[in-house]
């Protein structure tokens, strides 16, 4: 059986599968990303992790990164991660003189998306919508089976739709920003926030005394044993996400919705208080009705998966 080798780059790791055409992981290779050593640095130890996975049946490469991924050219058309230089980086041609190989690139969200849809939560659905919720909150759109880019590769930036026109400034320069209100990041400054200011919670505990090492896990630790501050911050972040989540439902009529990303590991605890939101009138009925709300089945190979599909589909299309 044919296999491709994926690359799954991101702010602290670069991960590495070997992937057969039905989804089986056949190796793994990972390396630390040192984001700060610079572009070329970072894809030096990109191209020697693809090159380490190589095996007889390799007919292709993928790699998933952060950013604005062109991926007809098969560059970053934006700064990403951290990483000086990562604009105009050739990732697919890198990897493909590397490894002498067809090589391909698509973003990270993107990826994810389409690995749901291949072998994961949303195997099998028509309109799947994928949002990572981390330190910001990402996203891809798969359609039929193929990526929904948009008219210049951009679409899928979920964590920029605003939902709260007089909420918090955002570093990309709006208001009120999903992902400033409704990511891990947001839920563990306002956690960290709500103890500060005096509020007695089991978080503190939970984080050893230290406010500043409270995060959205600590929220969902703590709301496990009951902590009235904790419950009330998990009600909260359902009401924003659900809020993002509804509007996302009436614009794309999705099949499925797939929570991605550190904070989806709460599995229920997240998801049962966002569908009850959601159902008290965040999207219309009749779309709703039609829509699953589901955590990832994939977790941290999901990404590295989409790679490999990309390269399957994309050499299937005979573009290699």
């Amino acid at each position: 059986m044919p296999d491709a080798v994926a690359i799954d780059f991101g702010g602290t790791n670069i991960v590495g599968l070997r992937v057969a055409a039905d989804g089986e992981v056949l190796a793994r290779r990972e390396a630390p990303s040192r984001v700060s050593e610079g572009a070329e640095a970072v894809m030096a130890r990109i191209e020697a992790v693809a090159r380490g996975l190589l095996g007889g049946g390799t007919r292709g490469v993928g790699i998933a990164s952060p950013g604005l991924i062109d991926p007809e050219r098969g560059i970053c058309r934006n700064e990403c991660a951290n990483v000086p230089g990562w604009k105009g980086m050739r990732l697919a041609g890198r990897l493909a003189e590397a490894t002498g190989l067809p090589a391909f690139a698509e973003s990270d969200g993107n990826a994810a998306a389409l690995a749901e849809t291949w072998i994961g939560a949303a195997h099998g659905e028509r309109v799947v919508l994928l949002l990572t919720l981390g330190t910001g909150i990402g996203g891809g759109i798969v359609s039929d089976g193929r990526i929904w880019r948009g008219a210049s590769n951009g679409a899928g930036e979920f964590g920029h739709i605003t939902i709260d026109y007089r909420g918090r400034r955002c570093p990309c320069g709006s208001i009120g920003c999903f992902e400033q209100h409704a990511s891990a990041a947001a839920v563990g400054r306002a956690a960290r926030e709500r103890v500060a200011s005096g509020a007695s919670s089991a978080m503190l505990d939970l984080a050893g005394g230290d406010v500043q090492k409270i995060e959205a896990k600590t929220v969902f630790d703590a709301a496990r044993t009951g902590d009235v501050v904790a419950r009330t911050l998990v009600r909260e972040t359902a009401v924003a996400l659900a809020a993002g989540i509804g509007s996302l439902v009436n614009a794309f009529n999705p099949s499925a919705v797939v929570l991605a990303g550190g904070m989806a590991l709460a599995g229920e605890a997240l998801l049962a208080p966002v569908r009850e939101e959601l159902a008290a009138g965040r999207a219309l009925p009749v779309m709703l009705a039609e829509c699953r709300l589901l955590a990832s089945a994939l977790g941290a190979d999901a990404v590295a998966l989409g790679a490999a599909k990309v390269v399957f589909d994309r050499l299937e299309e005979g573009r290699g």
